[in-house]
């Protein structure tokens, strides 16, 4: 090729165009996009300066063309996982296989059934047989020697009602006398305030409250007999409540122990009821028909129990106790 003698003329582009041509390609080498600078102004020192410039240029362009990878040596994506394996299913587990496996150990680890058998000597077996005989026998012969006890008599029942004419009365053996008890005042006015208090409460049961009394001196029947309200027979006095309570206050009287019959008649029907349990001062109490309007007070003191004694008839009082003091003479 023939070179131009001509000198280059200052002022051509030539040379700036391939610099910058140069500079586009390094700037692809380099990852980074062409971009369009303004030129830079012409140096005053003329080409060779120029010239220079690039030069080095393409010493450095050089150098990034060696230094940059190849687009075979760039990393890929990662390659793909292998597929995990499946996982299984686990089994569920049974819990009667499990009380199963513990029974069977348990099975296997006790001892034989022959260990478990007591084994008695000669001696001990003797012993139990006896011991079985002795008990033995004494069971049959308390069961042979059980005598059946005799049925027991009923007591009579309190509250009872029984017409007058087929009133059976037990006799009772005849038996000493007993000491007289002394009285205590106190204790007898309060159970004659207890039995209003409870009949005004029932009105429609018979109240008493009965007071059996002796002498204490012999010599003083006379003088009881005119205080008595009325008599029953020749041995039954019947006192009011003051003239008793004064006798056992001045000791002139006394509480008769033992145990008597104290009956009461409805004149209109002809019913009666009777107590024959009643022992020393005894409240007694019957519900009675509002029908009941007049009655009649009995007593047996007798210890062969021979049957009432009547009072006079008297009227009913309904919702009041009655205090009955009698005195037995004889």
């Amino acid at each position: 090729m023939v070179k131009d003698p001509r000198p280059h003329q200052p002022g051509s582009s030539e040379p700036d165009e391939a610099l910058d041509l140069l500079r586009a390609l390094a700037r692809t080498h380099a990852g980074n996009p062409p971009r369009t600078e303004p030129p830079p102004p012409a140096p005053a020192g003329g080409g060779d300066e120029k010239l220079d410039s690039l030069r080095a240029l393409a010493e450095r362009l050089d150098l990034q063309l060696r230094s940059s990878p190849s687009p075979g040596d760039l990393p890929g994506p990662p390659p793909p996982l292998p597929p995990s394996p499946p996982t299984r299913a686990r089994p569920q587990r049974d819990p009667w296989q499990a009380l199963r496996r513990e029974w069977q150990a348990l099975v296997a680890a006790l001892p034989e059934a022959s260990s478990l058998v007591p084994r008695f000597a000669r001696t001990q077996l003797i012993f139990i047989g006896v011991s079985v005989a002795v008990l033995a026998l004494a069971a049959i012969g308390g069961i042979v020697g059980v005598k059946r006890s005799p049925p027991s008599a009923t007591a009579p029942v309190a509250n009872q009602t029984v017409p007058p004419t087929e009133q059976v009365v037990p006799p009772i053996a005849p038996a000493p006398a007993p000491a007289t008890r002394p009285a205590d005042i106190p204790t007898i006015t309060k159970a004659m305030s207890d039995c209003d208090a409870a009949a005004v409460l029932e009105p429609g049961s018979l109240y008493f409250l009965i007071t059996p009394l002796v002498p204490t001196k012999p010599g003083d029947d006379a003088a009881w007999g005119t205080l008595a309200l009325q008599s029953l027979g020749s041995t039954i006095l019947l006192l009011s409540a003051k003239d008793a309570l004064d006798g056992l206050r001045d000791g002139k009287l006394a509480l008769r122990p033992g145990r008597y019959t104290f009956a009461v008649l409805d004149p209109d029907s002809g019913a009666s009821y009777l107590w024959t349990s009643a022992t020393g001062v005894s409240r007694l109490s019957r519900p009675v028909a509002a029908t009941v309007k007049t009655l009649k007070l009995g007593f047996d003191f007798s210890a062969t129990q021979t049957g009432p004694q009547w009072s006079n008839e008297f009227k009913r009082d309904v919702g009041a106790c009655y205090w009955v003091s009698a005195l037995v003479r004889g």
